[in-house]
Parts: C-alpha cells; sequence; structure tokens
C-alpha cells in the first residue's frame, strides 16, 4: 500500500514557512511510500472535523478544558486510524504528514504558547510520542478505546501532567487497563502534582519486577487501590 509521508528537512521548512505564513498546499512535498494502491488521503477524517476551529470553539463553550478537547478528539483520532497497517502508523513521516496536511491549525491551537515563541517542530516531527500532538493523542485514545473506558480520555480536566508523563512517557502507556484505571482513580483524587508524582513513581518502580501490562480489569483495580491506599 502505498502511503504519504513527509521527511525530517520537509517538514523543517514547512513548519517555519507555516509558522511565518499560516498554513498552505505541501502537495510538492510528500513522497509516496510503497507498491500498489494508494492510502486514501482525500476522505475527510471524522477527527479531522473535530479538530477544526468550529468544532474546538463549540467543545470550549460546552466547557471542556484544552486537555479535555485533546482527549476527546484522541478517542476519534484512534477509531479513524486504528485499523490503518502497522507499517503506516509505525512511519514517522506519516504522523508529520498528517500533522502539517490535516491537523496544523488544532496542533497550532493546542502549543499556542511555544508556537508563539516559535517552537513548533517537536510537535509535528513525530520524533517523540510525549510532545508530538497527533502520537500522543493516538496513544490515549488507543489505551481508552483498548481498555473500553472512551470516556476517560477527556474527563480529566488540567491533566496534561498526568497523560504526557506518567501515562505515555513510561511503560505504563503500554497497558491499556493499567491506564484505564490509572485515570479512574486520578478522576476520583483529583491528586495534586506533588501527590501525583509520587504515586506514579510507585507504579512505575513496580515495572522493574512486574509485566504489569499482562493484568486483567480485576488485578489493575486492585493495583492501583493499593497504590492509593499507600498515599
Amino acid at each position: 500500500m502505498k502511503y504519504p509521508t513527509l521527511g525530517l528537512s520537509q517538514t523543517h521548512a514547512l513548519t517555519e514557512l507555516f509558522l511565518e505564513s499560516g498554513p498552505g498546499p505541501i502537495d510538492s512535498e510528500v513522497a509516496w511510500i510503497g507498491r500498489d494502491d494508494s492510502y486514501d488521503v482525500s476522505t475527510t477524517l471524522v477527527s479531522e472535523q473535530l479538530a477544526s476551529n468550529e468544532s474546538v470553539e463549540e467543545m470550549l463553550k460546552a466547557g471542556l478544558g484544552k486537555d479535555q478537547v485533546e482527549g476527546v478528539i484522541a478517542v476519534q483520532l484512534y477509531s479513524d486510524l486504528g485499523g490503518v497497517p502497522v507499517e503506516i502508523l509505525d512511519d514517522a513521516g506519516f504522523w508529520r504528514f498528517l500533522a502539517l496536511a490535516r491537523f496544523w491549525e488544532f496542533v497550532a491551537w493546542r502549543e499556542s504558547k511555544p508556537f508563539a515563541d516559535g517552537n513548533a517542530e517537536i510537535y509535528v516531527d513525530a520524533r517523540n510520542s510525549r510532545e508530538s500532538v497527533l502520537l500522543r493523542m493516538f496513544i490515549r485514545g488507543r489505551l481508552m478505546v483498548e481498555s473500553d473506558s472512551s470516556e476517560l480520555a477527556s474527563e480529566l480536566a488540567g491533566a496534561v501532567d498526568f497523560w504526557r508523563s506518567h501515562v505515555i512517557r513510561v511503560k505504563t502507556g503500554n497497558a491499556p487497563l493499567l491506564s484505564s484505571e490509572f485515570a479512574r482513580r486520578q478522576r476520583t483524587l483529583r491528586m495534586k502534582t506533588p501527590e501525583l508524582r509520587k504515586f506514579a513513581k510507585r507504579l512505575n518502580r513496580l515495572w522493574l519486577n512486574v509485566e504489569l501490562a499482562t493484568y486483567d480489569k480485576d488485578s489493575s483495580e486492585r493495583l492501583i487501590a493499593s497504590l492509593a491506599d499507600d498515599l
């Protein structure tokens, strides 16, 4: 299957251009990888529609914060792309294409402060899954959808540190059931940053001796509850 990609140098040049002049066509910079049928990039993704300025504005008016908006779109992004062949999803160039061609305005809104400072490339170049907006959204969506907990992706207000530092950045991001129980506990406890980091440190330490990704829902729930009892 052929699919569109952007190289790092093209991404760098386009990012600088978009920051200066706004988004524009990128067809001449796109490289198509693979053979046979092309990946269909003509159909608008539902997540792309959700990420439009109008849709985001409606979610903000409904009382959602920035990170909650990201969570709503994350679930749909995974639903849109979860069936895409893994060789495409594993290619950072594909995520660069999506970020520049489809989601630039959303990414710019989501990371408005660093964008205003001219620091945008880390959020679109797909080299760091914790920072790359689309990659971290896809991972969050996968974790919550696969654990039948889609609502949790957007229920935690002000949860930037929770998702990026304590789920996606560490091994917990490989365990959907554990991640969902962690998110459910955070929804209940509303741990502040020092308490949350203490909790997450204990959880991360367990990964040294136990493969927590093998835990079922009940085991994950018991583990998270026991860690919470020790706070």
